[in-house]
């Protein structure tokens, strides 16, 4: 393997770790037919993909016959300086005299350390259904910082989510499916449903419990799946306010 192997990796790396759960779930799609939460679980039956930290670390492997002697270089100090996700492997092939073909590996940085680091690494996003308790002045400024981000689930949140809410009542995810459509029209109809999975992520987070003072959900026949999105009581005017607001902004 050539030393500019490793600059290609980091571009390949650095672009991925840009990804939105949206692209990923678009990907996923493309190549599997399935939704990304669909494909997840099918994979992995007792996960719960609404506490999972999707694209939030990278591994560079760099798999070949040879190796430079500064690519070697390169990857030691990167991984012991910077303790960056990175090995590279290098395969061996051999033939017996009985004609069976034999292909071994080597790796630059040992299976232990490299589970040891990944391990080290590991967190997982706090994730909570219990709602806030702030004064109606500090979640109306919480709320009000929140939706004005730019972020595409924060905005389908706003746009769609609450003000369905306010004016209908309950929001099933069904119904959510169509309401996406009608925001964005260039949304695919057969693949809308993986767009929710950013949404149930978003109001499970234990840092938007201000979120979940406002808005309720329930998950129906003992399903990880939110569902039946609801005003809580006594905060329709808080929230019509707050988009309100917002709105006068624009």
């Amino acid at each position: 393997m050539p030393r500019e192997a490793l600059a290609q990796a980091i571009d390949y790396a650095s672009d991925i770790a840009t990804w939105s759960l949206e692209k990923i779930s678009e990907i996923c799609v493309k190549y599997t037919a399935k939704s990304l939460d669909d494909f997840i679980s099918d994979i992995f039956p007792e996960l719960d993909i609404e506490n999972v930290n999707i694209n939030e670390s990278q591994r560079i492997l760099l798999v070949g016959f040879g190796l430079e002697s500064s690519l070697e270089r390169m990857v030691e100090w990167l991984t012991d300086r910077y303790e960056v996700s990175i090995n590279a492997v290098i395969l061996h092939y051999a033939k017996t005299k009985k004609g069976d073909e034999i292909l071994t590996k080597t790796s630059i940085i040992s299976e232990e350390v490299e589970l040891e680091r990944s391990q080290r690494k590991k967190f997982t996003v706090p994730m909570s259904d219990e709602p806030g308790n702030y004064d109606d002045e500090e979640l109306e400024r919480l709320l009000k910082e929140y939706l004005e981000k730019s972020q595409i689930t924060i905005q389908r949140i706003r746009h769609v989510v609450l003000p369905y809410c306010l004016k209908n009542g309950v929001l099933t995810r069904e119904k959510l499916k169509e309401e996406l459509l009608k925001y964005d029209d260039s949304l695919d109809s057969s693949k809308v449903g993986f767009h929710l999975t950013p949404i149930s992520s978003q109001l499970g987070m234990k840092k938007n419990d201000f979120l979940r003072q406002v808005l309720k959900y329930e998950y129906p026949n003992y399903s990880w799946e939110k569902d039946y999105y609801q005003i809580q009581e006594g905060y329709n005017e808080l929230v019509e306010g707050v988009l309100e607001k917002l709105k006068d902004k624009q």
